[in-house]
């Protein structure tokens, strides 16, 4: 008897997905949409079938060691499907009658998932739009202003490319991590503001695209001397690098499998100078195999202060004097180091973050 396959539709936010149907099995595959390359985001909603559903991916490099994650409760949590590391080219995931079964490459996150952090994180941080999308969506901005004099400034980015959904959990202990630091009286912390756009290209987040390498540039691609989104065209307008130190942290994420995947790194490029500063503040980073970054150079046009054309926003911020460290940083989007990443991980990988930044801003 062949078994029942499901309903499948997009979520709401933040869904992806090109579906087919087998003889008892689906198919799946990411939609590019407007990217160019070969991405791998991917989020659907499998509803009312009868038992176990069998899923054969498209092509490879679509889902992570541990499998894709999964949701049974609308998309509140999720959680791995496998618990042994694994190269997998599909999945088997079971699906009840009447029941409703998120499945994702990785940890989704869009507005709804901003609206419950910043529940969470409380008073004290001031919660605004810097201003409205190309199609009409507020783009957050958070600010957590100086106790006391300012001494200096930390600028947070999060979601220039879409899909890279992990980072903006770095960036949620990154803040976590600055408002401990301030409890337990670290006075450089209470003295440094924080600016933070925890979601930059908030339509493709909450429209479930690619992002990265987005036809005829992406979010990350348009600091050059024209400006293609209007997220960009504020953070280059915002009062961020006029009056104290800056440190400026760009948060990513990588593919799903493989070496250069499944460890955090931060990116140097070959501006004079740069990579000693971005390996100090690496080497102060630590906590252990799922935190402790390497360190790649990427002397690449787009990541350079003298670049033209498209640029990225850590090249672009490096050309303020006032700026002492400027770099993007990658975090796994499925496996950190052989074990499982979670909301948890990126968050403790935030915390350190926070607390290395006392190398740079002291």
């Amino acid at each position: 008897m062949t078994p029942s396959l499901p309903v499948v539709a997009l979520p709401r936010a933040t869904g992806n997905g090109i579906v087919g149907r087998g003889e008892g099995w689906l198919s799946l595959d990411r939609d590019l949409r407007d990217s160019d390359g070969d991405r791998w985001y991917w989020h659907v909603r499998l509803t009312d079938a009868d038992g176990p559903v069998e899923v054969r991916m498209a092509r490879p490099g679509l889902i992570g060691g541990f499998g894709p994650a999964i949701s049974r409760d609308g998309g509140a949590h999720y959680s791995w499907l496998a618990d042994r590391y694994a190269v997998r080219d599909r999945f088997i995931v079971d699906v009840g009658r009447g029941e409703d079964v998120l499945i994702s490459a990785t940890l989704p996150y869009g507005r709804s998932d901003l609206h419950r952090f910043l529940d969470e994180a409380g008073e004290g941080m001031e919660r605004t739009t810097v201003v409205l999308s190309e199609a009409g969506r507020p783009v957050p901005f958070l600010r957590l202003p100086a106790a006391g004099r300012l001494r200096s400034r930390l600028v947070l980015t999060a979601r220039h490319h879409a899909c890279e959904a992990i980072g903006s959990l770095v960036l949620e202990g990154v803040v976590l991590g600055m408002l401990d630091l301030r409890r337990n009286g670290v006075e450089w912390a209470a003295h440094t503001e924080v600016a933070a756009y925890p979601i930059v290209d908030v339509d493709g987040a909450e429209s479930g695209d690619q992002g990265k390498a987005r036809r005829p540039h992406d979010h990350n691609r348009d600091y050059g001397d024209v400006n293609r989104y209007a997220a960009v065209r504020a953070i280059r307008a915002a009062p961020l690098f006029d009056d104290v130190p800056v440190a400026v942290l760009d948060l990513h994420t990588p593919g799903l499998i493989g070496p250069l995947e499944e460890r955090p790194f931060l990116v140097a490029s070959g501006d004079a100078g740069d990579e000693e500063v971005v390996s100090s503040f690496a080497a102060g980073i630590g906590g252990g195999p799922q935190a402790d970054p390497a360190v790649m150079v990427f002397d690449e046009p787009w990541n350079s202060t003298s670049g033209e054309g498209a640029r990225c926003f850590a090249a672009w911020a490096r050309n303020h004097p006032t700026v002492r460290l400027a770099t993007s940083v990658e975090y796994p989007n499925a496996v950190v180091r052989g074990m499982p990443v979670s909301r948890g991980t990126a968050v403790r990988f935030g915390r350190r973050l926070a607390d290395a930044l006392g190398r740079v801003l002291d």
